[in-house]
């Protein structure tokens, strides 16, 4: 039978639950403005009433109600979105970060006017012009050394440019690595309260939502994957590898990679030392910048560099000053090592194994209209560390169509003929970063065209194979000319001859006679030097320093366009996906004032029941 008191019990739970809805509908106003937060609804059913089908029921009129009762608070998320949104933020964190420093490098090669690298090399080349057409000239010489000085200055200070994006890549690694860190452990630990909420039958909407928040930032620096199957432990992968599980983070370290050739740093998981894949994110994209991008901007300033000064020495050398001086270099000559043969000690146990070559030359003259008559297999090296290219040569082919397939094969060495018409090759940069840029790998030839022909080999096969893992590995060449390999980074050591910078008369113009009379008016060394400029350098869509520049400005402007354009759609769909999901989980502030009218107004309808009970049972006390 129903209580005489029992309207007590439901204008009580009435009052409860119309409190919390203001509450709730309070909590929603107050996190308007809050990243993250997810609106939250108070869902409410009707209490179970008294006398339910049974038995043992009252014979009375209906069932009797009891009330209100609040059955959960639950915030408002689409799931799905939010798992898009993951999806798709690790590729804005990639196109963003990489669209920023990719710009920082259209910066420097977008230089304009008379500081321009490009003014100074056209202004450079035309010096040695006028030098040419007045090779007595102090003037010209001057002039030439004044603009050389200008060159020198622009490249270098290009170099410590790219060092310095270089720099800001790094130091923005390590900090992405340590904010992955410690977004995975506050995950982890979030993860744990969760759990002890839900137990105990909570609902921690505030926690999911902090949780939420943190993982799509996570996803902005890493490429993740959220599996939330089991409700008690969430997980959190990266690449298919756990990052975070349950309660337990992964941490990542960014420590120095000695396997490369120059060491660096580079990502590694600490419980297992291996490496982190890169396929996503604001992590990946800084690593790829800093090994891809800066990197053969960096290498292709050398590569300019180290040519520039190979073929001008190699000219300048064979040249007379106005002093009557020959031999005598135009720019520094900077060896990675001091021995003259190129032999290095690799491992510091003081016996030399290895020998670092950047250029060898033949001793035969050659002429590239002369088929080489017979045919073989030139073995060079490759791009990847212990990879080796084989080049193939027939019979008909002649020196022009022999250099071309060097040329155009994936081999690190550029061949051409030098001014002795000696067939020359030079080691480019190069691709894999374990092995060591402008260094001669391995030089094999199963025929006689870099044997007898050509004069650099003196064995054919294996057995008279130049390999630079050995020490004095020169004494497989013949006698034609060598040069060791280049310091690490010529563009930052780039520099003129000291001697010519202060004397312009000993800037080498003529060439002796026959008979090895020097004549001052004599232009011949100018000239050569100055069509350098357009001598073919053997380099992939590169045919000149002319085109050089250009497919470098090209090369770095597509990239540019690319980035931006892929960021701006990123940025969009991302933008999108999150106006769904605000139109879902966003606090909209006309609608909770609304829902504070009808509720205060909820409220006072159930107090003023309940003050009509109290009415009701004064009465009935009084009696």
């Amino acid at each position: 039978m129903q209580s005489t008191f029992s309207g007590v019990e439901i204008a009580k739970r009435g009052i409860l639950a119309h409190s919390q809805l203001l509450r709730t509908a309070g909590h929603n106003l107050s996190n308007i403005n809050t990243p993250g937060y997810s609106r939250q609804r108070v869902n409410l059913a009707s209490s179970i009433p008294i006398y339910m089908a049974g038995p043992m029921r009252a014979e009375v009129a209906g069932q009797i109600g009891q009330g209100v009762d609040i059955q959960s608070i639950q915030r408002q998320k689409d799931e799905q979105i939010a798992n898009q949104i993951v999806q798709q933020s690790h590729k804005q964190g990639y196109w963003n970060t990489r669209s920023k420093y990719i710009g920082k490098l259209e910066d420097i090669q977008n230089e304009v006017g008379e500081s321009s690298l490009r003014g100074a090399f056209d202004r450079y080349w035309q010096s040695w012009e006028e030098l040419s057409l007045y090779p007595e000239e102090m003037s010209a010489r001057i002039q030439l050394v004044e603009r050389s000085e200008t060159l020198v200055g622009l490249i270098r200070e290009r170099s410590d440019q790219l060092d310095q994006i270089q720099t800001m890549v790094h130091l923005e690694i390590d900090y992405t690595v340590s904010k992955t860190n410690e977004l995975a452990q506050e995950i982890a630990t979030l993860n744990t309260a969760i759990q002890q909420a839900k137990a105990v039958g909570d609902m921690p909407n505030d926690l999911m939502d902090r949780r939420d928040l943190l993982l799509d930032e996570l996803a902005q620096l890493v490429n993740i994957t959220v599996d939330s199957r089991d409700p008690d432990e969430l997980m959190v992968h990266t690449n298919g590898k756990i990052l975070v599980q349950g309660k337990v983070a992964r941490a990542l370290v960014f420590q120095q990679d000695t396997t490369v050739a120059v060491p660096t740093y580079d990502v590694y998981w600490s419980d297992t030392q291996d490496k982190v894949d890169r396929t996503g994110g604001v992590l990946s994209s800084l690593l790829e910048l800093r090994d891809v991008d800066i990197r053969q901007e960096q290498q292709n300033l050398n590569t300019f560099a180290v040519t520039m000064i190979h073929n001008t020495n190699e000219l300048h050398r064979e040249g007379y000053t106005l002093s009557n001086e020959t031999g005598l270099d135009y720019f520094v000559e900077r060896p990675a090592v001091l021995n003259a043969l190129g032999n290095y000690d690799s491992d510091l146990d003081g016996a030399f194994d290895q020998t670092w070559i950047y250029g060898v030359s033949g001793q035969n003259s050659l002429e590239l209209s002369q088929q080489v008559g017979f045919a073989g297999t030139m073995t060079l090296p490759g791009r990847a560390a212990d990879e080796t290219v084989e080049v193939v040569y027939n019979s008909t082919d002649t020196v022009q169509d022999v250099i071309k397939k060097i040329n155009a094969s994936s081999a690190e060495v550029v061949a051409s003929l030098n001014t002795e018409n000696q067939l020359s090759l030079q080691a480019s940069a190069a691709t894999d970063p374990v092995n060591f840029d402008f260094v001669i790998r391995s030089l094999e030839d199963s025929g006689q065209f870099l044997v007898g022909y050509a004069g650099i080999l003196q064995q054919t096969g294996a057995a008279g194979a130049f390999t630079w893992q050995e020490a004095n590995a020169t004494n497989t060449l013949q006698g034609g000319s060598f040069t060791v390999a280049p310091f690490l980074n010529p563009a930052a050591s780039f520099e003129l001859n000291p001697a010519v910078a202060v004397d312009p008369r000993r800037v080498a113009a003529a060439e002796a006679d026959v008979n090895g009379v020097f004549n001052p008016g004599d232009n011949r060394v100018a000239l050569e030097i100055a069509n350098i400029r357009i001598r073919d350098l053997g380099l992939a869509n590169v045919e000149s320093y002319d085109t050089f520049f250009s497919h470098s400005i090209a090369n770095i402007g597509a990239k540019g366009q690319e980035a931006e354009v892929l960021s701006l759609t990123q940025n969009q769909i991302v933008e999108n996906l999150r106006e769904r999901q605000s139109e879902v989980s966003g606090v909209d502030l006309d609608e909770e004032l609304q829902d504070l009218v009808k509720f205060q107004t909820a409220y006072q309808g159930v107090a003023r029941f309940l003050t009509t009970l109290d009415s009701i049972y004064d009465v009935l006390l009084s009696i």
